[in-house]
């Protein structure tokens, strides 16, 4: 089954602003056409939820207007290109094999970040992240926060299935803290 629409040429690399390819799957060659896609660089949202061939990201470092991005259910397990990614304000990276954040303390913009049932044990480098507003971490083996008190625009903590017993040092209005097992 052919999907000519998706392989276009004469689409104005402007018109693209947000591409969600999670049916554009492999089988129809997505990965070979897709760096015609990163030449769209006014491109500022792109889903690549379920695409589970994909393990690299070092196409997706072309998209410097890059604003929201979801790996979800992905291959990807590196995330250093993205440091890259000045522009990235919300990051998608559920159900993946990630458990280094620490190439993200590069992401000056990021406010929202979504690690749920990934392997990362160590968010505190993420505290160099002024802008981040809420961090999920569902299902992850972290079990110190300590450092996340220094991150003031903080708002939304997601705790839940965790080894993290002691958020006092988190305590403070406007943070909203979920999740947390008590010894």
């Amino acid at each position: 089954m052919q999907y000519p629409y998706f392989y276009r040429h004469d689409y104005p690399s402007e018109s693209f602003v947000s591409l969600n390819v999670a049916l554009w799957t492999e089988q129809f060659g997505a990965w070979k056409h897709f760096s015609q896609v990163a030449e769209a660089m006014a491109l500022t949202q792109l889903s690549l939820m379920g695409c589970k061939n994909l393990n690299s990201l070092k196409r997706i470092v072309k998209l410097k207007g890059l604003q929201w991005l979801v790996l979800s259910d992905t291959g990807v397990t590196n995330l250093s290109p993205l440091a890259a990614c000045s522009a990235l304000e919300e990051l998608w990276l559920d159900n993946t094999g990630v458990t280094d954040v620490s190439p993200l303390a590069a992401c000056s913009a990021l406010e929202s970040l979504y690690l749920n049932n990934t392997g990362v044990m160590d968010v505190n480098l993420l505290a160099a992240c002024s802008t981040l507003r809420e961090i999920h971490l569902n299902n992850t083996g972290v079990t110190d926060v300590s450092l996340l008190a220094a991150s003031s625009a903080l708002e939304w903590l997601n705790l839940s299935n965790t080894g993290v017993t002691d958020v006092s040092m988190l305590q403070r209005e406007g943070l909203t803290i979920i999740g947390v097992k008590e010894e």
